[in-house]
């Protein structure tokens, strides 16, 4: 509701696009190292908690490039939907903020609640359940 001050964990994607999510959204947040990062099919995977956890580019998903690591950390965005989890690929970890969130804007993509002024700054706010089912979609569409 408005005038409700709501926990953000802000974020890069592909570039410097940037993006928010609820913070009681994401379960943690992690770095894995290039070496963690396994394939399993077409999926990039990583072994997490006696699990394997799929990996979702958020670059790639908006259509952008990820940007190359250089050999750092990959920071990633754990989220559980329902009864998984996932890794969501980001740039960088920006700021957890606190703040009233007012939507100006009703997001025309796939993937976005809309876009936000967050601190000072225009930035898109992330639907996990839509990228996750999206994502979930693609797998099924592979795996056939």
């Amino acid at each position: 509701s408005e005038g409700e001050k709501r926990r953000l964990l802000l974020f890069s994607v592909g570039g410097g696009q940037r993006m928010a999510a609820a913070l009681e959204e994401a379960a943690r947040l992690e770095e894995f190292s290039a070496e963690q990062i396994e394939t399993s099919g077409q999926q990039r995977v990583v072994q997490y908690r006696d699990d394997i956890l799929p990996l979702l580019s958020l670059a790639e998903h908006f259509g952008k490039r990820e940007s190359d690591s250089g050999g750092r950390p990959v920071p990633v965005v754990v989220v559980r939907e329902g009864e998984r989890s996932y890794g969501l690929v980001v740039e960088r970890i920006l700021d957890i903020v606190e703040q009233e969130l007012k939507v100006q804007r009703r997001a025309p993509r796939a993937g976005l609640q809309g876009t936000a002024v967050i601190g000072g700054k225009v930035t898109d706010l992330l639907d996990i359940t839509a990228v996750v089912r999206r994502f979930e979609s693609e797998c099924e569409a592979h795996a056939s």
